[in-house]
Parts: structure tokens; C-alpha cells; sequence
């Protein structure tokens, strides 16, 4: 049995690499720059506020899935800005895993 990683996997550390460190951090989406001064980090910010304005209204005995939740950066914000519950689901296990983790530890 080869101790060495598979190509997938050394490609996908690369890419959750750059999504983590390069890309801005824990959001996956670019953001929504209004007024165009906006930080990345803000612009990001904005769009997960955004998005939750869509959503019925969010309370602490609140129970909310994110799917598709990339680094949980939303999952996070919403666990902690409401106190709720919050699961991370996506069609990678390792990274669901991962997320649902970071984001269980604010509940």
C-alpha cells in the first residue's frame, strides 16, 4: 500500500488552500460590492445577510441545515449572530465533516 496521496486528493488540499488563504477565508461566494469600497471580507458579509433576509425569521430554538455550505463561513455567522443550531452539509464528506465541526463548536 503507497503512503503517497492520491493526485485528487494533493488537488483538492491545493484548492482549499487558495478558497482558504487567497480567496478571503471562510466564504466561497465573491460578494456583493455595494458601495464598490468594500473589503472582500465585507462584501461577503453583505451577501450572507443578505441571503438570510430571505429565510423565516431566525430564532435561537431556531434549526438550520446549509447545504452546499463550502468552509461554513455563512453557517458560522448565522450560529453565531442568532445562538442557533446550525449543520453543514456538502457533496464532499471530509469537508462536511470539517465544517460541521468549526460550526458545532459555537453552539
Amino acid at each position: 500500500m503507497s503512503t503517497n496521496p492520491s493526485p485528487l486528493f494533493v488537488e483538492e488540499k491545493k484548492g482549499q488552500h487558495i478558497y482558504h488563504n487567497v480567496w478571503g477565508g471562510d466564504d466561497l461566494h465573491i460578494g456583493i460590492y455595494r458601495p464598490k469600497s468594500l473589503s472582500l471580507y465585507e462584501a461577503n458579509r453583505k451577501t450572507t445577510e443578505r441571503m438570510i433576509k430571505l429565510l423565516p425569521k431566525i430564532k435561537r430554538a431556531s434549526k438550520v441545515l446549509v447545504i452546499q455550505s463550502g468552509f461554513g463561513g455563512a453557517a458560522r455567522f448565522i450560529a453565531e449572530e442568532y445562538k442557533c443550531k446550525v449543520w453543514c452539509l456538502n457533496d464532499d464528506e471530509s469537508r462536511t465533516n470539517t465544517t460541521s465541526a468549526r460550526s458545532r463548536s459555537l453552539n
